[in-house]
C-alpha cells in the first residue's frame, strides 16, 4: 500500500494530467473550430470567384450563340439568294458543297413545299422530312409560315454525332425551303469555358484541397481537379450525396481513404465542394497543440513538486506521529495520549482521539453489561465490517431459530447471520412498525427488530413478540364482528368494501341487497329478547345458505338491529348477478326458526337492492339506493299482509 506521500503525489499528478488534458482539449477543441471557420470562409470565396466566372462566362456565351445564330440566318439567305428560282430537286451534290465551301458551312438541305428533303450536300438525308425526327422536326413551323426565320439551338447531330448549328428559310419565290448546318466551333470554344473542370484549374486552391462539381440528383462527379474522380458518384469516392444537398455549415467524411472536411453548395444548377484533407488543415493544430503541451507539462511538474513538498513538511510528519500514538493504543495501551500542537487541526485532532479513548472504555464496559447480563426474553447482537462472526446473547438463537455453535459469543459466522436477517426483513407483518414474521415448525412466529449501525459496527435487539402481535390481532379481529351472529359488523364491512372498490377489477358487476327482518319487536315483546336472539340467528343462517348457492362472491354483514347487508360481487354480467339477486325470494317467508320451548316461527324480511354501475368507484349511493328499495318493498309487504303480524307459532 502506498505511503501519503505517494498518494498525495499520484492524486496530484493525476489531477495535473486531468487539468492538462481538459485545457488541451479546450485549446485543440477551439483550434479546430477556428480552423473550420477558416476553411468556411475560403471555401465561401471560392465559391463566389466560380459564380462570378460562371456569370461572366455565361453572358459570353449567350452573346456568341445569338451571334452565331445570326450568323447561320445570314448565310441561308445568302445561299437562297445564290440558288435563285431553280427548282431544288434540279441541285446536284456536287454543286451544293461547292456553294457551301463558298459561304463556309458545313451542310445545306433544300426542302420542297412538303418539307421533304429533295437535295442536300449529304446524298443520304435526301427523303427525310420534317416528321422524321425531333430534331429536324423543330423546323416543320415553316410549312405554315413562309415569314419565319428559325435557328435550332446547337443540339448534337443524329446521323455523326456531333454538335451542329441549323438554320433554316424560305427562298425569295417560296418554292422550297434552304436549311444551312455549321460546326459551332466558337460556340463550343466560349462553352468550354463554362465547363467547371476548366473553372477549377483556373482557381487557386490549397494544397491538400479538391474542388467537386456534382449532378444534385444522381451525385456524378461533372467536374474535378482530379480528372480521375470525373464520371464517379459522391457516394463512390465516400462523401454521402444526402449530407452533400443538407449540410451546407461542412461535415467530415472519408475522401478516398483520406479523412476530409467537406463543405457544399448550389451553383448552377450543381452542387460545388470544396474538400479539404485533416492533415492539412489540423497541421497548425499539431504544431501549436505541442508547443501548449509542452508548456503544461512544465508547469504542472512545478505545482507537484512544490505542493508535495510542502505537504510532507507540514501534514505528512505530523500524520506519522499520530499513527505511532494510535498504533499504541490498538495494542492495548490505553493509557497512552495523543499530544501534537504543531498546528490548529492536529491539536483538535489530539484533544478528539483522547476523548474517543475514553468513551471506548465506556461503550466496552456497557456493552459487556448488556451481553453477558440481561435474562430477558430479547436477543442482543453485535458486529462490524472487520469480524468474521457475530457476537449475539444466549437467547439469540432461539429468537432467531436457528442452531448456534458451541462459543455462543462468537457463534455464527456474519454472512450466514445476516443472511438469517435478511430472511427475516423479507416477511414484513402489515400494520406493524419492526415486526416480521418468523416460520417456525408448524406455527408462526412474530419478531421485533431493531438495528442501528455506526460506521461499519452494527448493534441489533431482537424480540419475540408473538404473543402481544396474536392478542391485537384477535382484538382487530373481534372489532370487525357483530358478537351475536359472528359476521361482519359495519365496521368490518366498510373496511372489506373500501380494500375490495380499491381494486376494481376485483368488483367486476356487483350489488348491495339490504335485508330488514319482519316482526323483530313484536317477537322480543312477547317471546322475549333470548328468542328475538334466535330470530337475528334464523335471517344469518337463511343468508348464509342462501350465499353458497351464488355464482359469484359475497360478503355479509349485521348493521345493526334487524338490519343485515349483503355485497354480491365478482360476476361476469348484470343477467347473471340479477338471476341471484332475485334468488333471495326463495328464502323469504318460507324458513323456520326454532324457539325455546319448542316452538318455531315463520321467518320473514324484507328486501332491496341497488346494482353498481361500470364507473362507479364508491359505494355509499349504492347502500341509499339499496335502503330506500328495501322500504319500498317493507310498506308493500306490510300492506299486502294486512297489518298483521310478521311471525306465526308453527306446532
Amino acid at each position: 500500500m502506498p505511503n501519503l506521500r505517494q498518494q498525495i503525489t499520484s492524486y496530484l499528478t493525476k489531477v495535473a494530467v486531468i487539468v492538462m488534458a481538459l485545457l488541451l482539449g479546450l485549446f485543440v477543441f477551439f483550434q479546430i473550430r477556428r480552423e473550420q471557420e477558416t476553411i468556411r470562409r475560403d471555401a465561401k470565396e471560392l465559391f463566389y470567384q466560380i459564380e462570378q466566372i460562371l456569370r461572366e462566362n455565361r453572358r459570353e456565351l449567350e452573346s456568341v450563340q445569338e451571334q452565331y445564330r445570326e450568323s447561320t440566318l445570314h448565310r441561308a439567305e445568302t445561299i437562297a439568294e445564290i440558288l435563285g428560282d431553280k427548282p431544288a430537286d434540279k441541285w446536284d451534290v456536287e454543286e451544293l458543297k461547292r456553294i457551301a465551301a463558298m459561304v463556309e458551312v458545313d451542310e445545306i438541305h433544300l426542302f420542297d413545299k412538303n418539307g421533304v428533303i429533295v437535295a442536300s450536300t449529304v446524298p443520304e438525308y435526301c427523303g427525310y422530312s420534317f416528321d422524321d425526327g425531333e430534331q429536324i422536326g423543330f423546323f416543320k413551323p415553316l410549312l405554315t409560315d413562309k415569314s419565319l426565320r428559325l435557328a435550332q439551338d446547337i443540339t448534337p447531330n443524329t446521323a455523326v454525332s456531333m454538335p451542329m448549328q441549323y438554320s433554316a428559310l424560305w427562298n425569295k419565290s417560296g418554292s422550297f425551303i434552304v436549311q444551312v448546318g455549321m460546326y459551332p466551333a466558337n460556340v463550343l470554344k466560349v462553352t468550354e469555358k463554362n465547363e467547371l473542370s476548366y473553372i477549377f484549374s483556373l482557381l487557386r486552391a490549397n494544397n491538400g484541397v479538391d474542388l467537386y462539381a456534382a449532378d444534385p440528383g444522381t451525385g456524378e462527379i461533372r467536374g474535378a481537379t482530379g480528372k480521375d474522380k470525373i464520371g464517379k458518384t459522391l457516394d463512390e469516392i465516400g462523401i454521402s450525396l444526402k449530407i452533400a444537398e443538407s449540410d451546407h455549415d461542412g461535415f467530415h467524411a472519408v475522401v478516398d481513404g483520406v479523412s476530409s472536411f467537406c463543405l457544399f453548395t448550389e451553383l448552377d444548377h450543381s452542387l460545388i465542394g470544396y474538400v479539404e484533407s485533416r492533415e492539412t488543415a489540423h497541421h497548425s493544430i499539431l504544431v501549436n497543440t505541442g508547443m501548449m503541451a509542452a508548456g503544461l507539462l512544465l508547469v504542472a511538474c512545478l505545482m507537484v513538486l512544490s505542493v508535495t513538498y510542502y505537504m510532507d513538511k507540514y501534514v505528512i510528519q505530523g500524520v506519522r506521529r499520530v499513527n505511532e500514538a494510535l498504533k499504541q493504543i490498538t495494542r492495548g495501551d490505553l493509557e497512552t495520549s495523543v499530544d501534537i500542537r504543531s498546528n490548529l487541526e492536529f491539536s483538535e485532532l489530539s484533544d478528539h482521539i483522547n476523548a474517543m479513548v475514553k468513551s471506548l472504555l465506556s461503550s466496552t464496559r456497557k456493552i459487556s453489561f448488556i451481553l453477558n447480563q440481561t435474562d430477558l426474553n430479547i436477543g442482543v447482537y453485535e458486529y462490524s465490517e472487520n469480524m468474521d462472526r457475530v457476537r449475539y446473547t444466549e437467547h439469540v438463537p432461539q429468537i432467531l431459530a436457528f442452531v448456534t455453535p458451541q462459543n455462543a459469543q462468537y457463534g455464527l459466522g456474519r454472512e450466514a447471520f445476516c443472511a438469517i436477517v435478511d430472511s427475516l426483513r423479507a416477511n414484513p407483518v402489515e400494520g406493524e412498525e419492526g415486526i416480521y414474521s418468523l416460520r417456525a415448525g408448524d406455527s408462526t412466529r412474530y419478531i421485533r427488530l431493531e438495528e442501528i449501525s455506526e460506521g461499519s459496527e452494527t448493534t441489533g435487539i431482537v424480540m419475540d413478540e408473538t404473543e402481544e402481535v396474536r392478542r391485537r390481532q384477535e382484538i382487530e379481529k373481534q372489532r370487525d364482528l357483530d358478537p351475536l351472529t359472528g359476521i361482519l359488523n359495519r365496521r368490518g364491512l366498510d373496511s372489506a368494501l373500501g380494500e375490495l372498490f380499491r381494486d376494481p377489477d376485483k368488483v367486476r358487476h356487483s350489488a348491495i341487497v339490504m335485508v330488514d327482518a319482519d316482526g323483530l319487536k313484536t317477537i322480543n315483546d312477547s317471546c322475549g329478547h333470548f328468542n328475538g336472539d334466535l330470530y337475528i340467528r334464523g335471517v344469518v343462517n337463511a343468508l348464509s345458505r342462501y350465499g353458497q348457492t351464488l355464482e359469484g362472491k359475497y360478503l355479509l354483514s349485521r348493521n345493526g338491529g334487524d338490519e343485515f347487508v349483503m355485497f354480491l360481487y365478482d360476476y361476469p354480467d348484470d343477467d347473471t348477478l340479477l338471476r341471484d339477486i332475485h334468488a333471495i325470494r326463495q328464502y323469504q317467508d318460507r324458513e323456520t326458526v326454532a324457539m325455546s320451548g319448542g316452538t318455531a316461527v315463520r321467518l320473514h324480511f324484507s328486501v332491496g337492492y341497488s346494482m353498481r354501475k361500470d364507473e362507479e368507484t364508491y359505494y355509499g349511493e349504492l347502500f341509499r339506493k339499496a335502503d330506500e328499495r328495501m322500504y319500498e318493498n317493507k310498506r308493500r309487504r306490510k300492506a299486502e299482509a294486512g297489518q298483521h303480524e310478521y311471525y306465526e307459532t308453527l306446532i
